[in-house]
């Protein structure tokens, strides 16, 4: 893609420009310690999303209402006026905030006064990268191989964006984290292994899986069976012999790295 046919927004130091795009805002946190790596964030949720992925937490996220909620648009805008100097930065995730097709101005509003990150699929391609330079760090979910993603996300193009999306953000130089959601549904070992050769065919250095939950803290049962030892040794040795690392998001919030070092990643039949 040629960067010099990109859009390019006008920079701005106005909070009042977020209210003139009328995001559709589906919902904000104040606060988050953990949406942007080492930074203290606000979290601003679109609503919209092309893609209809059967894991899912944010289903009613996923059409866009009549009309933006202005009110709550409002209660936003005033709080990042009142936190300036306190919060490091905006997260801005979704639905798929790539489905909002003026996600770049949304973006360079707010970098004036914030760090500003994106938490996408790139569903949209195009959306996604004329938002790049004005991102500072990207969490984009690789959901499964290439080949399988409209089965996943029961829209057809939706392989052939992620694939473009996910090339653009390593052109970009942006940095950016590379996530999984592990559900046994939508899972097998082998499709974990083939995504596993498509990250290292593209030089990743770290991928990170994350526990399906079946609520709020409850890993899903089903992956003490696909996340056994044997299928974790086999994982471990192919991200040792290329270098790639792999760290495991466990559903009670804890962490671990697929490393010699460690003899088990916590799954055991007790685990809750």
């Amino acid at each position: 893609m040629n960067g010099s046919s990109l859009k390019k927004p006008s920079p701005t130091t106005n909070f009042e420009n977020i209210l003139a795009l009328r995001p559709p805002i589906g919902g904000w946190t104040p606060f988050s310690s953990i949406d942007d790596p080492g930074h203290l964030s606000t979290v601003l949720f679109l609503e919209g999303c092309p893609w209809r992925c059967g894991y899912c937490h944010n289903r009613h996220l996923w059409n866009h209402r009549a009309q933006t909620d202005i009110h709550q648009l409002r209660a936003f805008v005033s709080h990042l006026e009142n936190r300036r100097g306190l919060l490091d930065s905006v997260v801005i995730s979704g639905g798929e905030p790539t489905a909002f097709q003026q996600l770049p101005e949304l973006a360079d509003s707010l970098r004036s006064h914030y760090r500003v990150a994106l938490h996408t699929g790139g569903a949209e391609t195009e959306t996604f990268a004329q938002a790049l330079p004005f991102i500072n760090w990207v969490g984009f979910d690789f959901k499964t191989t290439w080949d399988n993603y409209s089965q996943l996300t029961r829209n057809n193009q939706s392989g052939t964006n992620g694939q473009r999306s996910l090339e653009c953000l390593l052109a970009s130089q942006t940095p950016y984290e590379i996530r999984t959601t592990i559900t046994p549904t939508h899972h097998t070992q082998e499709i974990l292994l083939n995504m596993l050769d498509q990250l290292i065919a593209l030089d990743i250095k770290t991928w990170f899986l994350q526990e399906g939950r079946q609520s709020s803290r409850k890993r899903m049962e089903e992956l003490d069976e696909l996340l056994n030892d044997a299928f974790i040794d086999q994982l471990r040795n192919r991200a040792d012999d290329s270098k790639i690392k792999i760290n495991m998001r466990h559903a009670d919030g804890s962490q671990s790295t697929l490393t010699h070092s460690e003899q088990r990643l916590g799954y055991s039949s007790d685990r809750s």
